[in-house]
């Protein structure tokens, strides 16, 4: 991912039994929309990391994903130390 900041978000598909997997995902840019972070670069980072954990899983959705808010001054932003 490069130099771009990123945040750790989780998942879980019950087709395959993830659970709450974790991984780094680009955060938001300044200028993207949350609902474009959220529909593309959080999906597409989910979706890469969960075809890589579990390449035979068919699912068409991922059941719960958990983006951190705490510390961070914009939905999708790292937090601020």
């Amino acid at each position: 991912m490069g130099d771009r900041l990123t945040i750790r978000c989780m998942y879980s598909c019950r087709l395959c039994g993830i659970q709450k997997a974790s991984l780094d995902v680009p955060a938001r840019g300044d200028d993207e929309e949350v609902g474009h972070w959220v529909g593309e670069t959080c999906a597409r980072a989910i979706g890469e990391d969960h075809a890589k954990r579990s390449p035979g899983c068919s699912a068409q959705k991922i059941d719960e994903v958990w983006i951190p808010i705490n510390g961070a001054p914009r939905v999708g932003d790292p937090a601020v130390s």
